[in-house]
């Protein structure tokens, strides 16, 4: 009876020692999406145009509470996620969300936040359809 006490005394000291991963809620959102980027310009006349790109990217975790969107080839973002969903730059505004666990909408612009690649007067519509 003893060896049985001691033996369930070490179980659970074994149980409880052991570390559980915390829950991130990021997670759900992490894998391979099929974007369409809408970039709008407005040149000094007030002209706007725009142009539309395709890109199988990819969204992963990045430090704590945000992701990396790689959304073209050579250009990507680190955007702080809420755990509701909501997607912000690095200067903390909102800029769109993750509508789904499959799908993410957000608009990156140089009047929002100072943007690398993007300046004032453009901006960029990024929809993204994630590929199971």
């Amino acid at each position: 009876m003893k060896k049985q006490i001691v033996l369930l005394l070490m179980i659970a000291a074994t149980l409880i020692a052991c570390e559980k991963s915390p829950f991130d809620y990021r997670n759900k959102y992490v894998g391979n999406y099929n974007f369409t980027n809408v970039y709008t310009n407005v040149d000094s006349a007030g002209t706007i145009s725009n142009a539309t790109t395709a890109y199988l990217g990819r969204a992963k975790t990045d430090g704590e509470n945000k992701m990396i969107i790689q959304f073209e080839a050579n250009k990507s973002q680190s955007l702080r996620i809420d755990e509701e969903g909501n997607v912000y730059n690095s200067c903390d505004t909102y800029i769109g969300r993750f509508e789904s666990e499959s799908r993410f909408q957000a608009v990156l612009s140089g009047q929002s936040c100072p943007t690398e690649g993007i300046d004032e007067n453009s901006s960029i519509a990024i929809v993204g359809d994630r590929k199971f």
